[in-house]
């Protein structure tokens, strides 16, 4: 862990739990909690620096997280997301965030110890209804369950972040704050896991199927190219039925390109 990591455990008394991985320290959820009430503790002294430090002390230390974040808990850490935005005059990403505390707890609303009344960040926290698009999630690789903000799900928000985590045996393997353009932290595989295949492996597909009839309707088409021996009819025949096939052919060897690439041109799950 960094080395505000590990004076934020000292000052908050957090245990000190080896993990592998990359982290040097595991989060449980209980540090977890501590770091965020300290955060919003520092916004309502009006202590930016302290707030500040708190905030990156929480995104550093997250991909750590040990254990299932409850949704309560993930709602907290979005109003933190959003109260960091707030300060740093970010606000479409305050005003998301904020929305996505709601889509939790519609009925919260900050303490005034945390944000005093008249405090512009109260019009704020309200400025956007939560959005109910969502795309599937492709499923991990390694088999786990997807939990988007404490809860399993087979969708993600497409304009909202979320606390993204990957349980396998029930344990998170990956822990992330996600904004709506943040790819995926997780290896996926190309099915979903509402049980259906991603997007872009549709439209890759469909793609290389139509280029491929497309060129073989090309090669038809050539092969019924006029002979020496023909006679005048046969001969126009063959042509009328080469421009023919080598006209659908063309179309459907474009068509086929054009969905491979705007296949790479959709957003890559989980790269």
């Amino acid at each position: 862990m960094t080395r505000s990591f590990l004076l934020a455990s000292v000052l908050l008394g957090l245990p000190h739990v080896s993990v592998a991985a990359d982290c040097d320290e595991a989060l449980s959820t209980r540090s977890l909690q501590s770091s965020l009430d300290a955060a919003e503790a520092a916004f309502g002294r009006a202590d930016l620096d302290g707030f500040s430090s708190a905030v990156d002390t929480i995104r550093e230390a997250l991909p750590c997280l040990d254990e299932r974040a409850p949704a309560p808990m993930a709602a907290q850490l979005h109003r933190v997301e959003g109260l960091s935005a707030f300060v740093e005059q970010a606000n479409e990403r305050s005003a998301q965030a904020f929305a996505a505390a709601r889509s939790i707890e519609p009925t919260y609303t900050f303490p005034s110890s945390v944000v005093p009344p008249g405090n512009p960040v109260h019009e704020r926290y309200l400025e956007l209804e939560p959005p109910v698009a969502a795309e599937p999630l492709p499923l991990p690789t390694n088999g786990g369950e997807v939990l988007i903000d404490g809860r399993s799900r087979t969708t993600r928000p497409t304009e909202l972040p979320t606390l993204l985590q990957v349980l396998a045996e029930g344990s998170p393997t990956t822990s992330a704050y996600l904004w709506p353009a943040d790819p995926l932290p997780y290896e996926a595989s190309a099915r979903t896991a509402s049980g259906g295949v991603d997007t872009r492996t549709i439209v890759l597909a469909s793609g290389v199927g139509v280029a491929a009839i497309g060129l073989g309707t090309l090669v038809a088409g050539l092969a019924t190219s006029p002979s020496a021996d023909d006679t005048l009819d046969q001969a126009f025949a063959k042509s009328t039925r080469d421009d023919t096939l080598t006209g659908i052919g063309g179309a459907l060897a474009a068509v086929g390109g054009a969905g491979i690439g705007l296949s790479f041109a959709l957003p890559s799950r989980g790269r």
